[in-house]
């Protein structure tokens, strides 16, 4: 967060996603924990003059039920996200749910496809570009100019 705060300024974007590995069993970070670090960065990022932004995660590769159906809507605090953005006033991408409206219209195996090589969690090149669209088309509907 230092280098991002001796750069950013006003006008600028600062889009925050957390949680995939804050929510891992080696780490001790707390749900009430994580969320007050993310206000914390919130709020630095909001002194400075950015445009604060927050994103629920996309899912795993994998979390589709026995209908492919593709939903994580209650991993990795995503709900604390949601709240933080209401209490702070600030543009929250729901890339949670808009993902896994996405990866369900595709497949389990399109899916997969978008996902590093053996890793059902971490995106490769395309699924990062298939995710950077879907955030975009969401900032446009909501009004932010530059996507």
């Amino acid at each position: 967060m230092e280098a991002i705060l001796k750069y950013i300024k006003p006008g600028d974007y600062f889009i925050l996603q957390l949680g995939i590995n804050d929510t891992n069993a080696k780490n001790n970070t707390t749900e009430a924990e994580f969320k007050e670090i993310m206000r914390d960065m919130v709020r630095q990022a909001k002194n400075k003059g950015a445009t604060v932004i927050l994103s629920t995660p996309q899912g795993r590769a994998t979390d589709f039920n026995s209908a492919n159906v593709h939903t994580a809507e209650n991993r990795w605090y995503n709900a604390s996200t949601r709240a933080l953005a209401q209490e702070e006033g600030v543009t929250l991408v729901e890339l949670n749910k808009l993902s896994s409206a996405y990866f369900t219209s595709i497949g389990p195996a399109a899916t997969l496809a978008l996902y590093m090589t053996g890793d059902t969690l971490h995106p490769n090149r395309d699924g990062a570009a298939q995710l950077a669209r879907i955030v975009a088309a969401d900032l446009r509907r909501q009004g932010l100019n530059g996507f």
